[in-house]
């Protein structure tokens, strides 16, 4: 296989880290941790003009419908500079799982941020104390879910909540859908905590510990 990526993508790669550089992220990151996501969510509004949001949500949702490489090359641009928030959640599973849900459109704007657990290897949800939507994923079927316990992160900048089906709203997975989704996860991953850690795997860590001084 050729994973080597092409000019345009490099391009795009380019203009994230143009972005961002432009933006205040260590104080984004401090005031994320605090509890305010004004900053953060400033960031999150140059990354929807960027088409970032959209990458992943399908064209008749106003989304790009990329391919998987180009959503790839903006992930990991977003992880090396710590951009606060459920960032994989809402911009690579949600709109995976909401193929066929007119909610996509918020998310291919960036209004709407969505966080994810897919009991029982990932019953925690990344950030979902400052998602607007939480997502629970298992059985074939994609429901609302219910904000529960909050955890302790190994990202001072995040956390992880305990996340339950919400009695509204499940909508069953068509089988194509199902399948696309389906995914064998390493055991480690059944430890909750290390999927709260998953973002950090390529930050240095004296990135991570001089955002949130």
């Amino acid at each position: 296989m050729f994973f080597e990526t092409d000019e345009q993508q490099r391009d795009f790669a380019a203009s994230i880290d143009a972005a961002l550089a432009a933006a205040d992220l260590p104080g984004a990151v401090r005031a994320w941790a605090a509890g305010d996501t004004a900053p953060g969510r400033k960031v999150w509004a140059r990354l929807a003009d960027l088409g970032v949001t959209a990458l992943a949500v399908p064209e008749k949702y106003d989304g790009i419908g990329a391919h998987p490489v180009d959503l790839v090359v903006a992930t990991e641009r977003l992880g090396r500079w710590c951009v606060p928030g459920p960032v994989t959640e809402s911009i690579a599973v949600a709109p995976i799982l909401l193929a066929d849900d007119d909610r996509s459109a918020a998310l291919a704007t960036g209004e709407l941020l969505a966080t994810v657990a897919l009991p029982p290897q990932v019953p925690r949800a990344v950030d979902a104390d400052s998602a607007g939507l939480i997502l629970v994923a298992a059985d074939g079927s994609v429901r609302n879910g219910a904000l529960g316990e909050r955890h302790e992160s190994v990202d001072p900048a995040g956390s992880c909540s305990t996340s339950t089906p919400a009695a509204n709203r499940s909508r069953p997975m068509s089988r194509a859908r199902t399948s696309s989704v389906r995914w064998s996860p390493p055991r480690s991953w059944s430890a909750p905590r290390r999927h709260c850690s998953t973002r950090l795997s390529n930050t240095p860590s004296s990135a991570r510990n001089s955002a949130v001084r």
